[in-house]
């Protein structure tokens, strides 16, 4: 009797101590394991091929594709990244030029999802005609990967930010517009920031309150760009003050630069005859409320929208320089990322 009495205390003792150390033992910790040291993922979506952006706002359903985007992460081990949305210039996506923009973003701690637009859709030679038909699908694009990025387990939803070279520096801006996300996007997620490297200057929105998202811009451009000249940017930022919404747009502007400094395929600079450029056009502001959606920013202020005076205008503006400079690339680099880290504490 004695020894069962022993037993159960002794099993009552053992009993306590497990309890404490269970009481006490740390919890693990909930959600996703850090990515391994420069991990990369394949991601697919649906989205769609819109003809232009204004049919984005209204209930048009346009023929839908699938994306492979790739996100690659830094060699620094996080819980979770910031990140970077890379969109591609005119051409689609190059290893000498958005390669080399991902691989610089990654180094400097941003996770970046880059992605393939115009090849995916089958379109072929864009650079010739000026991209038209580029614009919507390559903002519905930024915007599925950015609901995507804002979902994933290793992404901080609250630091994504969209950067883009030559059209992509247009879908980087464009994606600010607040019409769009709202439509497109998720409850409240927006990019954090917005970068455009030498934009082709196409596009503007009517000005106005809620013109925008919020979110800091960055536009870089070259002073010898001919393709999207400073001077547009300037009229579009001039237009906007004067009519009480000033934009949030920070712009820089690089000496002796020609669009196309990102891509060293493009050594020397030179004078290509044959692409196609708006540069001789107005800018084409968004305007939900106008007939067709959109209305022309040009030096007599705004005027309605007509296709075949755009047509026009970019059959007479073909041709423009473009080249590579290392120096610029560089430079505009450690300018994006100083610009970015600041807005994206």
């Amino acid at each position: 009797m004695q020894h069962i009495d022993r037993m159960r205390l002794v099993l009552k003792a053992v009993f306590v101590v497990f309890f404490l150390f269970c009481a006490v033992r740390p919890l693990p910790v909930t959600g996703a394991e850090p990515a391994a040291a420069g991990a990369r993922e394949k991601i697919e979506f649906e989205s769609e091929s819109y003809k232009n952006l204004p049919d984005m706002l209204k209930d048009r359903p346009p023929s839908t594709v699938t994306i492979t985007a790739t996100l690659s992460f830094p060699d620094e081990v996080k819980e979770k990244y910031p990140a970077v949305i890379l969109a591609h210039s005119i051409t689609g996506f190059s290893e000498p030029c958005e390669g080399w923009y991902a691989k610089a973003f990654s180094k400097a701690g941003f996770a970046v999802l880059t992605m393939e637009s115009a090849r995916s859709r089958g379109i072929r030679n864009a650079s010739l005609t000026g991209g038209w038909n580029l614009f919507g699908p390559m903002v519905a694009d930024a915007y599925h990967a950015l609901n995507l990025l804002a979902q994933h387990p290793r992404i901080d939803a609250q630091r994504i930010a969209i950067a883009g070279v030559s059209i992509g520096g247009d879908i980087a801006h464009v994606t600010a517009f607040e019409s769009l996300r709202a439509t497109y996007v998720k409850g409240t997620v927006r990019f954090a920031a917005h970068v455009s490297f030498y934009p082709t200057m196409v596009w503007g929105i009517e000005a106005g309150s809620d013109s925008y998202t919020g979110s800091p811009i960055l536009i870089m451009v070259g002073d010898k760009d001919d393709c999207g000249p400073p001077s547009k940017l300037q009229y579009y930022l001039d237009y906007a003050k004067h009519a009480g919404f000033p934009v949030p747009i920070e712009t820089i502007i690089y000496q002796e630069a020609y669009h196309g400094w990102g891509n060293s395929w493009y050594t020397p600079a030179s004078y290509k005859p044959n692409l196609g450029s708006m540069a001789k056009c107005p800018l084409v502001l968004l305007a939900p409320k106008s007939p067709n959606g959109l209305t022309l920013l040009g030096s007599k202020g705004v005027l309605p929208f007509n296709y075949e005076r755009w047509s026009d205008c970019m059959a007479a503006a073909k041709g423009y320089h473009i080249g590579f400079d290392e120096n610029v690339r560089n430079r505009s680099l450690t300018d994006a990322v100083s610009f970015l880290k600041q807005v994206m504490k």
